[in-house]
């Protein structure tokens, strides 16, 4: 009666392996796309932080768009949009720098639960002195 006992109990490994691999899947994939985003809010702030350090010098708009997708390399420039106000810009003048990213999950189920695409937004401004 004992053999028989000990060979029932040969499957349940693999049933509690079936029952807990998707949760862990879940939380690894999960960890890994707030890493990726938190990452490339990140990256934007501090791109937008160094156009306005350029843009309170007098530097052009062109020039300041392309400090901040320069300062942003591990984005993608194609999802990033740059705006620089005021137009024209004297001494005394508050600039606002805003950038705007849309950030695009890997993970297939993150997709399905939030949507495919999620906007970051960062906004600096300082005072030219």
């Amino acid at each position: 009666m004992l053999r028989r006992f000990g060979r029932d109990q040969k499957g349940q490994s693999v049933v509690e392996f079936a029952l807990v691999v998707p949760i862990l899947l879940l939380l690894v994939l999960g960890i890994m796309e707030f890493g990726r985003a938190y990452s490339a809010n990140l990256a934007l702030q501090n791109a937008v932080r160094e156009g306005a350090r350029l843009a309170v010098t007098g530097a052009t708009d062109t020039q300041i768009v392309q400090r901040v997708k320069d300062s942003a390399p591990t984005l993608d420039s194609s999802r990033l949009t740059v705006t620089v106000s005021p137009a024209t810009r004297r001494q005394g003048d508050n600039v606002a720098v805003v950038a705007t990213y849309e950030f695009k999950y890997i993970t297939p189920f993150i997709q399905d639960i939030t949507g495919s695409l999620k906007t970051f937004k960062q906004k600096v401004t300082m005072r030219m002195e």
